[in-house]
């Protein structure tokens, strides 16, 4: 199972969030980002490619594609897919020596609490009502 190691000490900013939807089935983009992409499938599934793994995402199931690696697939995804997205940076520290690692995919169907979460970050991040935005976003983040 492939694993990826976080920093547990470096301020994580979530740069973009929100649903995705789609009736007919999509191919996932084919690109190369440079911050983190977290998505939790609320509905159908998807074979989404991190370089040559092959993720089967499934309702219930998270994902997180590293930066820098080539995400995409090679077939769309099932009809009526819904996920929940986060993408997400980390400020540039010299070292850490206190790490979390995670399985790039996570059943999660028993933990309700994922969804929940992730839906109060996009939340955050679309309401201009929060003072400190970026902090609590960031904070919700690491709580997630």
């Amino acid at each position: 199972m492939e694993e990826i190691t976080l920093s547990m000490e470096k301020r994580r900013k979530v740069t973009l969030c929100n649903h995705n939807f789609s009736e007919e089935g999509i191919y996932h983009p084919d690109r190369v980002m440079t911050e983190y992409d977290l998505l939790y499938m609320q509905n159908g599934e998807w074979d989404i490619m991190e370089e040559d793994a092959c993720y089967h995402v499934a309702p219930g199931h998270v994902l997180l594609l590293e930066p820098g690696k080539r995400h995409y697939s090679l077939n769309k995804c099932s009809p009526m897919m819904r996920n929940v997205y986060i993408h997400f940076s980390e400020e540039e520290i010299l070292s850490s020596t206190q790490t979390l690692t995670i399985a790039k995919l996570t059943d999660c169907t028993d933990n309700h609490e994922i969804l929940h979460d992730m839906e109060r970050i996009i939340d955050v991040y679309f309401s201009a009502n929060y003072e400190n935005r970026e902090l609590r976003l960031s904070i919700l983040l690491d709580e997630l």
